[in-house]
């Protein structure tokens, strides 16, 4: 509203930054608590009662989950200490469930950047910070969570095959592969990964990440 209509209040000061305010809670932080409820009240079959086929996991292997559930212990029967729930784990109370884009942003990509500050309404310069600091808070911190977790990276140096497993290989995650890669020997292990409907899709991913083509097999996870 602007200041001179005949209907202003002094509410007007701050409606704007209000209605955003409540938008970005509600597709940040209340999207992660209810993302989270909803992860947390999903049953989890075990070995006995999965209605469908298994996949065949090698019980003494080391699993990098991105799956928030519990599914490879309880389902699967892989001990806790194999299996690092990258993202956390759902059926942990306390952790908290990591979920966010990758979008690196600079200071240019502020929505105030460049703004005359003299010409600006401050309520417009203040709803952009609002909206600049959503972006900053649902930011996925790759490089952290790597750091954290040097160790199982630094124990993968005598892994001698990969199997990727229902993951999309999507932009976001790349940087744990990359990781992965560091501490292989890239010329060496082989990669046996699972696509959902487009093989090339999974394979033109694989080939950015610069593995060898030829070390790469590729399958439905349903035929793994």
């Amino acid at each position: 509203m602007r200041y001179g209509a005949e209907d202003w209040s002094d509410s007007g000061h701050h409606d704007y930054q209000y209605e955003l305010n409540r938008v970005v809670e509600a597709i940040s932080s209340k999207m992660r608590a209810r993302f989270a409820d909803w992860i947390r009240q999903l049953l989890i079959p075990t070995a006995n009662s999965f209605p469908g086929k298994l996949l065949p996991l090698d019980p003494t292997a080391c699993y990098l989950n991105f799956n928030y559930t519990p599914t490879l212990q309880k389902t699967y029967g892989i001990a806790d200490d194999q299996v690092l729930h990258i993202h956390g784990q759902a059926s942990s109370s306390t952790d908290r469930l990591v979920l966010g884009h990758a979008w690196q942003r600079t200071p240019a990509d502020s929505l105030n950047h460049r703004t005359d500050l003299e010409d600006a309404d401050t309520r417009v310069l203040e709803g952009n910070t609002i909206v600049d600091d959503y972006f900053s808070a649902t930011f996925k911190p790759t490089d952290k969570i790597i750091m954290q977790q040097q160790s199982f990276f630094q124990s993968m140096r005598s892994v001698r095959q990969i199997l990727v497993m229902g993951h999309s290989l999507s932009e976001v995650d790349a940087p744990y592969i990359e990781e992965i890669i560091k501490h292989i020997d890239a010329t060496a292990v082989t990669w046996k990964v699972s696509y959902h409907s487009n093989p090339a899709t999974a394979q033109a991913r694989m080939s950015e990440l610069g593995i060898d083509p030829s070390l790469i097999s590729l399958t439905r996870l349903i035929d793994f």
